[in-house]
């Protein structure tokens, strides 16, 4: 069985965007002058969050999409999949039913873990703003 584009699209939505937001998101960490700059940082990249909500929406039919193609075990996922930048760097290169049961070579978790992984970032995100704040003087 061949996997469709649309499929691939609705299993990985817009992953690609949401992993661009967060590699520029941590430069801009790194690249901070000071420890008081979290806040700013954030509140540059705030409007961007919102790119979390279309994933969101959609996990649950992500997540039935990926069983169907575990029950297929399409090869040409594994291409799409391989030839994709951002996920390639998970070191795909099993069928897609044994990497989703055992995790790409580098990364030992299962698709279904990294297909989460989004879904719990921005709540994440809040709770680490929100520690931080517990510990910055009131200016």
């Amino acid at each position: 069985p061949v996997i469709t584009q649309a499929v691939y699209d609705s299993i990985f939505q817009n992953i690609n965007l949401i992993c661009s937001f967060n590699e520029q998101l941590l430069r801009g960490l790194k690249n901070m002058d000071d420890n008081d700059q979290v806040g700013l940082i954030f509140n540059q990249f705030a409007p961007f969050l919102k790119m979390y909500t279309a994933y969101t929406d959609n996990s649950e039919e992500a997540m039935q999409r990926v069983r169907e193609q575990l029950n297929k075990d399409s090869p040409a996922l594994l291409n799409l999949m391989a030839n994709d930048k951002n996920l390639s760097k998970l070191g795909i290169r099993k069928s897609f039913k044994d990497w989703c049961a055992t995790g790409g070579r580098e990364n030992k978790e299962r698709l279904e873990s990294l297909l989460i992984q989004p879904v719990q970032r921005v709540p994440r995100y809040r709770m680490l703003l929100a520690e931080l704040l517990k510990y910055t003087k009131n200016d």
